[in-house]
């Protein structure tokens, strides 16, 4: 994040510091029950996807909670090949 844009997003939150802005962050979090989701996160507060999910991380570390597993788009789930059907291999004695 660059110099001009940590000032802007201070500015857009009415907040002086980046300790005030991590507070507002902590307090809406916990008033939200439960983690929020680094999608919330981005919206509510204007930061990009991978600010989110630090944030997320840090809350969840600073809470003693587990890191929830990143969700995975059908995008990158590995590919689904159909079963090739096997012909059944006759007996020897039976071959022509």
């Amino acid at each position: 994040m660059t110099g001009q844009r940590k000032t802007e997003l201070l500015d857009m939150h009415h907040v002086g510091t980046h300790l005030e802005l991590m507070l507002r962050f902590a307090a809406w979090a916990t008033n939200k029950g439960g983690i929020p989701a680094p999608e919330d996160i981005a919206a509510h507060f204007d930061v990009s996807k991978a600010t989110a999910y630090r944030w997320r991380n840090a809350f969840c570390n600073a809470h003693g909670l587990p890191i929830p597993a990143p969700r995975l788009s059908s995008r990158f789930a590995p590919p689904v090949f159909p079963r090739k059907s096997r012909a059944r291999r006759q007996p020897a004695s039976n071959r022509n």
